[in-house]
């Protein structure tokens, strides 16, 4: 049996189109998880480097300093063209520290939003149904999502228990109680009702399925 709303709160709500929204590579969803891991993997990548840009750096300099001083006795034009080499070897290994952190952070920002993107969804589809409110679209799974079979298994579930409360509402209609007994009378309306309003269904479209069923068994 479906919870959710109380009978004299239920009223029919159309549910409301789906918003198609523009996809971002990079998105906070759940920013304590994924900052969590993005400074962890950024750190231990920037670290691993360091490890060995600072010895690389210290060999280049020491070494440098031996070529300025032969340099400086044999061709002393050559010293500018050294300094600047050392210059750049150091901004080099600086830039290639710091853009290693950067992009694996990025990447794991990237990757963390791949995969929270289809739970975070499932999740807001979920709260909704926990709230009896049954009305709204179908979970859609896209081409593009991670963990596809996992989203496709619950989006057939949701397909499924849907079908179930509608195969409820149609028995529902059938039952027919004595019209003298006023409170299993207005017990059965609002049962009837709270099922509606739950999937969203108007009195007009549980007829219709009705009127079209037999249609479908002669046609059988």
């Amino acid at each position: 049996m479906l919870h959710g709303r109380r009978p004299h709160q239920n009223k029919f709500t159309p549910a409301r189109p789906r918003q198609v929204r523009k996809r971002v590579p990079v998105r906070i969803i759940n920013s304590r998880l994924q900052w969590r891991y993005t400074l962890i993997l950024g750190i231990t990548s920037t670290i691993l480097v360091c490890c060995f840009a600072g010895p690389a750096w210290y060999f280049v300099r020491d070494n440098y300093s031996i070529f300025k001083r032969i340099a400086y006795d044999s061709h002393p034009g050559l010293i500018s063209h050294l300094e600047r080499e050392q210059i750049w070897i150091g901004l080099l290994l600086l830039l290639g520290t710091l853009a290693t952190g950067l992009i694996t952070a990025w990447t794991t920002l990237r990757i963390t939003t791949l995969w929270l993107g289809p739970l975070a969804n499932m999740e807001r589809h979920m709260r909704r149904l926990i709230r009896g409110d049954w009305s709204g679209h179908d979970f859609h799974v896209r081409e593009t999502d991670e963990m596809r079979e996992f989203t496709s298994t619950y989006s057939y579930l949701y397909r499924t228990l849907r079908a179930q409360a509608e195969a409820e509402i149609k028995l529902l209609e059938k039952i027919r109680v004595d019209e003298t007994q006023i409170e299993s009378v207005m017990a059965l309306e609002n049962l009837r009702a709270l099922k509606r309003n739950q999937l969203g269904l108007s009195p007009d479209e549980i007829s219709a399925s009705f009127a079209s069923a037999p249609e479908k068994r002669h046609a059988s």
